[in-house]
């Protein structure tokens, strides 16, 4: 029974199903249009039962899979037309990827190391690190 007593819509074979959906790409609430329920009932399931969650657990690493197998046979030149940005926006969209930014380190939490020319008064700065303790 569901709650407030309506029975549940769930059937254990939603599990095998979830799994395949989504290892053919497609994303885990899309397939609440496959089986005509509501979305948020998705995710209900997956807190009741162990199998279903595990089947959208499986069926996300399957559909990274899929998505990083297309790009690998459009980069090999495998597929004409390829758009990467609607790709990159569909790994950055469904898996999190993101754009990785350069640390920005403060010149004043660097340490130099600095090198002396005997007999010449001159210095050379070899190379810099971070302070201990910044």
């Amino acid at each position: 029974m569901g709650a407030g007593g309506q029975p549940t819509k769930y059937r254990e074979k939603y599990c095998e199903m979830l799994y395949q959906h989504m290892a053919g790409g497609l994303s885990f609430e899309s397939f609440a249009g496959v089986i005509r329920v509501n979305r948020d009932t998705l995710y209900e399931w997956c807190k009741h039962h162990a199998k279903f969650s595990d089947a959208k657990t499986e069926g996300r690493a399957a559909g990274l899979l899929y998505w990083e197998e297309l790009a690998r046979e459009a980069v090999r030149g495998g597929i004409p037309n390829f758009n990467a940005t609607v790709w990159v926006f569909t790994m950055k969209n469904r898996f999190q990827w993101r754009d990785r930014q350069p640390d920005e380190i403060e010149a004043s939490k660097l340490e130099p190391t600095i090198l002396e020319l005997p007999n010449s008064g001159k210095t050379i700065l070899i190379s810099s690190k971070k302070k201990k303790g910044t």
